[in-house]
């Protein structure tokens, strides 16, 4: 009775596992032949992997509970000072006896540290300089594009100007053109702004006699991107923080060996009992913690791979970011070089007056081509500027820029980089 009492009917179960177990596989086969399913996956580092294993063994290893007793500590005293009386105590502190070594160390690891920082900082000053330099130029530049699509602007509405002398309307080219050159004025008068505090700050002449300073042609900045592939970023100031760290714990661990805590002596005169002194001297001794060893030993440890995990994390984020920024300047100067050629095909000086000569063409037409010519020139010069501070961020970035004073990323070559 029991039996067919809590029986269930398999009819019905049967089917329904197996729809389940269907629907489940047909899941797994498709993330398996999702073609994006591997680049998803987070790729395992090494370095980070063998930093995380570390501290797991070492938590795992040690326990990291405080003792109950951290530090004994035997002095010899007099009792015999009356605490509300006039006393006189001069006590000699022991607590970093026999650390001289270690502390010299330590002085130099931080003034290895002071040095690194302000390298970096001269760098990041000099990379500071070069972009305002750079961008100076590419004012200069686009303001001298504007000015010449200004005069074109002029020249093409003065030619259409002439067929509509008879129409008491304004007619919609002349508008436009209108709106157009208003836009070009305003924009030469922003970078005029631009330039003027540029020049505050950097002291370069915007001058136009002043010829541009010799820069870096995209073809060679180009190749030395593609040569340059990007490779594992190696930080001094990753090893000197972990080998401060280092030294300071064998500091404590001296301290902890230490018998001698300090020397003291007091002094009370006895204002009742003219002519009678009282003094004592006294020594503060305690016991050396060789019991704790292992656990400071074990946090000390903890704290060096907690810095080295943090700047080797650093590290890969500076290296993904220098090669995406590779990426990006390739791509920068195949856009440049895309434009070159257009501009190429119809840039020569000659053509416009061929067009107009032979009639080829309307005059408007022939402005207008000129005109469109000019805007191209403008993206050009957009992109190259582009191109050399991305360039310059990368030198800045993987640590080639360095603050040498005389140093001029613009013409050494790029094989000494």
């Amino acid at each position: 009775m029991l039996s067919n009492h809590f029986s269930i009917p398999s009819s019905g179960l049967a089917p329904r596992v197996v729809f389940i177990m269907f629907v489940v596989f047909l899941q797994l086969n498709a993330l398996s032949q999702n073609p994006f399913r591997e680049y998803l996956l987070i790729r395992s580092d090494q370095d980070i992997d063998a930093f995380l294993l570390s501290l797991d063994e070492l938590y795992r290893g040690h326990s990291m509970a405080k003792p109950i007793v951290r530090q004994i500590e035997l002095r010899t005293e007099t009792n015999r000072f009356q605490l509300d009386r006039q006393e006189y105590t001069m006590r000699l502190g022991l607590n970093e006896f026999g650390n001289k070594h270690f502390q010299e160390q330590l002085n130099q690891k931080n003034q290895e540290l002071l040095h690194l920082e302000v390298t970096a900082w001269e760098a990041q000053m000099l990379y500071q300089r070069y972009l305002n330099v750079s961008r100076f130029w590419e004012l200069v530049e686009t303001d001298s594009i504007s000015e010449t699509r200004v005069k074109l602007i002029d020249k093409l509405r003065n030619i259409l100007a002439l067929k509509i002398t008879d129409k008491p309307a304004v007619s919609k080219e002349l508008l436009q053109l209108d709106i157009d050159r208003a836009e070009v004025s305003a924009q030469r008068n922003a970078l005029a702004s631009e330039l003027n505090a540029l020049h505050q700050i950097t002291g370069v002449s915007f001058d136009r006699a002043v010829t541009r300073p010799h820069l870096p042609q995209v073809e060679a900045i180009a190749q030395f991107i593609s040569d340059s592939i990007t490779t594992r970023v190696q930080s001094k100031t990753l090893d000197a923080k972990m080998q401060r760290s280092s030294i300071a714990h064998q500091m404590r661990m001296t301290e902890d060996r230490q018998i001698l805590d300090f020397v003291q002596f007091k002094y009370s005169p006895r204002s009742e009992e003219l002519f009678e002194e009282r003094a004592s001297l006294g020594i503060g001794l305690r016991l050396p913690a060789f019991y704790n060893k292992g656990r400071r030993t074990a946090i000390a440890r903890a704290d060096t791979l907690h810095i080295g995990l943090e700047g080797i994390m650093q590290q890969r984020e500076l290296e993904l970011e220098l090669e995406m920024l590779r990426r990006e300047m390739l791509s920068t100067s195949v856009e440049y070089k895309s434009l070159d050629q257009t501009i190429n095909q119809y840039a020569n000086s000659s053509i416009v007056e061929k067009l107009l000569t032979a009639n080829i063409l309307e005059p408007a037409s022939v402005i207008e081509l000129a005109e469109m010519l000019e805007r191209q020139k403008e993206k050009q010069v957009k992109r190259y500027y582009q191109l050399l501070r991305s360039y310059l961020k990368y030198l800045y970035k993987s640590g080639v820029m360095v603050s040498h004073g005389v140093l001029d990323y613009f013409t050494i070559p790029f094989s000494q980089l």
